[in-house]
């Protein structure tokens, strides 16, 4: 029981360490330009760091979710992180990248769900490298960028052909 204690105090401080410099080196650097390319330059940040020690990921990912009684330093570099990512979305918002009703913060939680799950996908299959993953980080953002673009024009619009809409009701009537 001691032991289990000290292994979460020293994976939290890790975690501290760790992803809380990649976040801050991330932050700190983030160019100019459209929202998407600078979540993806954050994103990318963080998945380097990742990729430096597979391992130590790995166990990020499977431990630290679960953590009890430790929490408040990785809460407050998750804190930290959906504060930074706060700012880049209201920042897009009021360049109109953003439609005006989304809320920065709930939005932050969700891209980093994406990035989460992306994370979880790539460690998960052995891969040394996220490249080539699919579907990508990026195309994962990116769909969630387009629903809430501020610009209905800039909105794909995505038309089914007649073959894919039988497919689907064929397969929902055979369920049925």
């Amino acid at each position: 029981f001691f032991h289990a204690k000290l292994k979460e105090a020293l994976l939290v401080m890790m975690f501290q360490e760790e992803v809380g410099d990649a976040i801050q080196q991330a932050f700190a650097k983030v160019p100019d330009g459209a929202f998407s390319e600078q979540l993806m330059y954050v994103f990318r940040v963080m998945l380097r760091q990742n990729q430096r020690d597979l391992g130590l990921a790995r166990i990020f990912i499977k431990e630290l979710a679960f953590v009890r009684g430790e929490r408040h330093g990785i809460d407050l570099v998750m804190e930290g992180l959906f504060d930074k990512l706060s700012g880049l979305i209201e920042r897009a918002n009021d360049r109109d990248e953003i439609a005006r009703e989304i809320d920065s913060a709930l939005f932050a939680y969700n891209l980093f769900a994406l990035y989460f799950a992306f994370l979880v996908l790539w460690l998960g299959n052995g891969a040394r490298s996220s490249e080539g993953r699919r579907p990508s980080l990026r195309q994962m953002l990116e769909l969630q960028l387009n629903a809430v673009s501020g610009s209905p024009s800039s909105r794909p619009v995505r038309k089914r052909s007649r073959a894919s809409s039988r497919r689907g009701s064929e397969q929902i009537a055979t369920r049925q």
